[in-house]
């Protein structure tokens, strides 16, 4: 009898295991996906910034070379469309990936923590750039006054 009920527990133990495991299995796939769709999100965001930066930079060559009216330049009309586009495919991605989250139930945590770590260094280069320019500044100023 005793002999029974031990064979009971743990085919009961056992069956309980492999459910655990079927379910982590399937918690892992999902997060996978969310995964691949966070490594698309950053990837178009860099590209994005790349844009921004190519941006800024024609910007900069059509007022140092004192075009009138730049921005109905082709060139310029052609870069905010390229950023345009990225950002479309960036909302795209992200309402996509707020899907996956409500379909499989994950937690918000997951895919919010790398882009606030994201941004946060983007800000801190930004914001030891303008220090260090601003150090410089006072330091030609001081060799120049010498």
């Amino acid at each position: 009898m005793e002999r029974e009920e031990m064979k009971k527990k743990l085919s009961h133990i056992w069956d309980k295991v492999k459910e655990v495991s079927k379910d982590a299995v399937v918690k892992g796939k999902e997060y996978t996906i969310l995964a691949e769709l966070k490594v698309k999100l950053g990837s178009l965001k860099r590209e994005r910034n790349d844009e921004f930066e190519a941006l800024g930079k024609l910007t900069y060559q059509l007022l140092k070379e004192k075009e009138k009216n730049f921005q109905e330049k082709e060139p310029f009309l052609a870069q905010i469309k390229k950023i345009e586009l990225l950002d479309e495919k960036i909302n795209e991605l992200e309402l996509e990936m707020k899907r996956v989250r409500e379909e499989y139930s994950l937690e918000e945590e997951f895919s919010d923590n790398h882009e606030e770590n994201e941004d946060e260094n983007s800000e801190t280069v930004i914001t030891e750039k303008k220090e260090d320019t601003e150090e410089t500044k006072k330091e030609e100023k001081g060799e120049k006054e010498q």
